[in-house]
């Protein structure tokens, strides 16, 4: 096949080869949006693997690098050496004096292997441009300190054909310039690169961004401080129109940075670690890096720069979140229906504070909102303002629900059109209506990755109500626990035997489906109530000699008893076994293992043991399970189990008595 037949784009390695991607708009006029070229070879190099390319437009070459999310592309074969490719997003930096350009995103693969077309030449390395920037950075690197000045303090990297290796640190070749005119030093606009450039082959590079929200203060695990901020800046991705945000993670003067750092502010940051995200856990508009915030970061407010363009949305309606999966995020617009007061729970990691706020839209659908912390204290906002969200999570605890999170941001009264339309149809119409509480996209309640939709919609609670469009909420039945006998019943609830792996657990580790039960405690086994476990690893430990020894550490030490218990559970439609681990063995008991443990053991304690035992059977809680299976067999967990919230509940029943779905029938 000949040139003509594939239309090269003309050009487009020399304008790459001679541009900073980072400091000007892709594409220039003279070049399409969406570029097509061949590929000559892909290098493998390091791991994880990174593949280099060269790629020519028909009359010349240079060499290129792929995102990591294309990897894939090389692994499956579909870009290889003589492959002709469209792209659309691309950006380049400078490394070692040369240019490296990066390439984001493979629109099509157009062939997988032709010969060579055209004649293309390497492009001599651009002296004149290089020369150009080092004067640049000469001249400009004396206005800057240097903990701003990347030029100075930081290292480079090249990477290589072969594993990848570091370089001995070399001076930057583009400088960051300070601003001109009448700006005063301290308000100088350096040179900046946008968020969605940034990968793993950036060095030496500084980004101006906005703040649009801040986390409470974390205590992690090992002790240390730590909180996160959410970063856009007003660039846009090539691949779309939204703006790119990026999650950053301060561990380093946090008590300090916590203080200063606020929401709506514009900053310069640079030499903060790049880490790679997991792809699970990947936000729409979201980066494939986050940022830490360590000892190297050099950080800087813009106080007179002008502001990056406004925060952009894409809101959905109430109506379609229990389309979205579990775990994605969505931008909602609506009025204030509802806000509960501040309740206290408890988890793993401790007490911590929870607001529900209930919003509603045009689709006359409600969703309940979780604050959490610091964001449930000091919400302040009269029921019917409106407020816009960006970066709820949706979550499935009882029916769909959203959250915010460290990433997402509310605003109260939004200067927005849409907030304007939405005022004025809810004072004139919206204020008279009934709204319908979201639900699962399951009558049952479950959401699970292995069931259609279609084939979940199919289903029929026990009260005999499709989950069919029409007058079911939101277009789906009333989302309620299931029943102990839907549990039993479902047939994608029983996992094939090809699904066991060598651990042990659903999906190599992963849970299985979850679903939720609100049922009486009936009985509990005493005689699998706690374990003796280490205090350092969690594992049980084994009584040899007269001491206790932990088998994986084989140290010697007093055990710390947790809970493993196994009790049954009851409905009108039968009852089903569980098993729970310490957190829930204290939510249901009331007491912690070490000291059931000691009642048990104790001459003369054994009747209190019991009557603990005693006291939690009869009573009603709300089950968060899910399933798993070991050793071939097919096991109920409970992940977490709250007493029965009886306002609550008649509150819910009040909403859904009142809803479409209730006086359609």
């Amino acid at each position: 096949m000949g040139f003509r037949e594939f239309e090269l784009t003309d050009g487009v390695c020399n304008w790459l080869y001679h541009n900073d991607i980072n400091e000007v708009h892709w594409p220039p006029a003279h070049i399409p949006r969406s570029c097509t070229i061949q590929i000559l070879s892909v290098k493998r190099a390091g791991e994880p693997p990174k593949f280099r390319i060269t790629i020519s437009d028909g009359a010349n070459i240079i060499q290129a690098v792929l995102r990591d999310s294309l990897n894939n592309l090389v692994d499956s074969g579909r870009i290889r050496k003589g492959a002709v490719v469209s792209f659309s997003c691309v950006s380049s930096d400078f490394l070692r004096g040369k240019r490296l350009v990066i390439i984001h995103t493979i629109d099509s693969v157009l062939t997988s292997e032709v010969e060579k077309i055209g004649d293309p030449t390497f492009l001599p390395p651009p002296s004149s441009v290089a020369s150009g920037i080092a004067r640049d950075a000469a001249m400009a690197g004396s206005n800057i300190p240097a903990e701003l000045n990347p030029a100075r303090t930081q290292p480079s990297y090249q990477p290589q054909a072969g594993p990848s290796r570091i370089t001995q640190p070399e001076p930057r070749t583009r400088a960051q310039v300070p601003a001109t005119g009448s700006q005063a030093s301290t308000s100088r606009e350096l040179i900046t690169v946008p968020i969605a450039s940034l990968n793993s082959y950036s060095a030496n590079w500084t980004i101006k961004a906005k703040i649009v929200s801040k986390s409470d203060i974390i205590t992690s695990k090992n002790s240390n401080n730590l909180f996160f901020v959410e970063l856009v800046d007003d660039r846009r991705d090539g691949r779309s129109q939204s703006q790119t945000t990026i999650k950053a993670m301060v561990v380093n003067r946090v008590d300090e940075l916590h203080g200063s750092m606020r929401e709506g502010q514009i900053y310069y940051v640079s030499g903060a670690k790049l880490e790679k995200v997991d792809e699970r856990y990947r936000r729409p508009n979201g980066h494939d890096f986050n940022l830490v915030f360590n000892r190297g970061t050099k950080l800087e407010l813009c106080a007179d720069a002008p502001p990056p363009a406004p925060l952009t949305y894409n809101f959905v309606p109430i109506n379609s979140v229990p389309q979205l999966p579990t775990g994605s995020t969505c931008d909602i617009l609506g009025v204030l229906y509802k806000c509960d007061p501040v309740k206290e729970q408890e988890s793993a990691k401790g007490k911590f504070k929870l607001r529900y706020l209930t919003i509603v839209d045009k689709s006359r659908a409600s969703v309940r909102v979780t604050l959490f912390r610091g964001a449930a204290e000091k919400f302040e906002a009269d029921e019917e303002e409106i407020i816009a969200f960006k970066g709820l999570e949706v979550q499935d605890f009882r029916g769909v629900c959203l959250q915010l999170s460290s990433s997402s941001s509310m605003t109260i009264h939004p200067d927005l059109t849409e907030a304007s339309d939405l005022r004025g149809w809810y004072d004139s119409l919206g204020s008279s209506q009934s709204f319908h509480p979201c639900s699962s996209a399951s009558a049952s309640g479950l959401r699970s990755a292995g069931n259609s939709p279609q084939k979940q919609n199919q289903r029929q609670n026990p009260n005999g109500v499709n989950n069919t469009d029409g007058d079911s909420i939101g277009g789906l039945s009333p989302a309620r626990p299931l029943t102990i006998r839907q549990v039993l019943d479902e047939e994608y609830l029983s996992m094939p035997e090809s699904q066991s792996q060598s651990a042990g657990r659903y999906g190599g580790g992963k849970k299985g489906p979850k679903f939720s039960l609100q049922a009486t405690v009936v009985w509990i086994d005493p005689s699998r109530v706690t374990y003796p476990g280490c205090p350092t690893c969690l594992k049980k430990v084994e009584r040899k000699d007269g001491s206790w020894v932990c088998p994986r550490r084989h140290t010697s030490a007093e055990p710390s008893y947790r809970y493993l218990m196994y009790l049954k559970i009851a409905d009108p439609s039968g009852e089903i076994e569980l098993q729970t681990f310490d957190q829930t063995g204290k939510a249901l008991l009331g007491t912690s293992a070490n000291e059931l443990e000691h009642l048990r053991h104790t001459p003369g304690l054994l009747p209190q043991f019991q009557a603990i035992l005693r006291a939690t059977c009869s009573r009603e809680f709300t089950f968060e399970c899910h399933i798993d299976q070991y050793d071939g067999r097919t096991k109920y967990v409970i992940d977490q189990a709250m007493p029965l919230d009886y306002a609550n509940e008649a509150d819910q029943l009040l909403t859904l008595l009142r809803s479409r779905w209730a006086t359609s029938k």
